[in-house]
């Protein structure tokens, strides 16, 4: 069945400041199946509501998110096994493009870090790619915005302490904190600057 998954009592299990952070690797048994089928609901623009906005300008941040219910199992599953409640049961993307510009420097900044409502699970979908996936932070200073989150994205690396990179790998989970560490998207090469699209699904927990 679609959505069919290894449950993560398989998965392997590192502390980073006391806090446990999951790697499962082949996730999906088909993730072929998945990957297909997600492609074929479109990927909406994030936020182009918030202006002023570099989005569809300097890069390309879209998302899937759309209820269904075959999806749902997978939620539980994940949110279950951290004690918090899934934020909800859609089936929700991170598509990033990068444009080839000064803009985007990714070699002394970082891309965007937030923090989520507890626990965040990504399941990596790039079956040709494997490297850098997400990077988690220390905060070391005061980093405030200049607009929305589209307009300055890129975050000077001085204010941060890079804490941990979670590799990329086709069909793998993570699953950490992001109430507790700040994290984004690790960007250390520009094989996502162009047409390749970056993608990973998204469950968002909250405690």
């Amino acid at each position: 069945m679609l959505f069919d998954f290894q449950g993560l009592d398989n998965a392997s299990i590192e502390e980073l400041q006391g806090s446990k952070i999951y790697t499962l690797d082949n996730f999906y048994a088909d993730p072929h199946e998945v990957l297909a089928y997600i492609l074929k609901h479109p990927a909406n623009p994030w936020k182009l509501w918030e202006k002023p906005s570099n989005n569809g300008i300097e890069f390309i941040d879209r998302r899937h998110n759309f209820e269904d219910a075959n999806v749902a199992p997978v939620v539980k599953a994940i949110a279950s096994h951290i004690g918090q409640e899934p934020v909800d049961n859609n089936v929700v993307t991170n598509c990033m493009n990068f444009k080839p510009s000064p803009f985007n420097d990714y070699q002394n900044c970082y891309w965007a870090p937030h923090t989520d409502l507890g626990y965040t699970a990504l399941i990596y979908l790039n079956e040709d790619y494997q490297g850098p996936g997400t990077n988690l932070y220390e905060q070391l200073e005061s980093d405030p915005r200049e607009g929305p989150e589209h307009f300055k994205p890129w975050r000077p690396r001085s204010r941060y302490r890079l804490l941990k990179c979670l590799e990329a790998k086709w069909n793998r989970l993570v699953l950490f904190d992001g109430k507790k560490f700040a994290h984004g998207m690790a960007v250390e090469d520009t094989n996502f600057f162009g047409q390749v699209t970056r993608i990973n699904q998204a469950v968002f927990c909250q405690d």
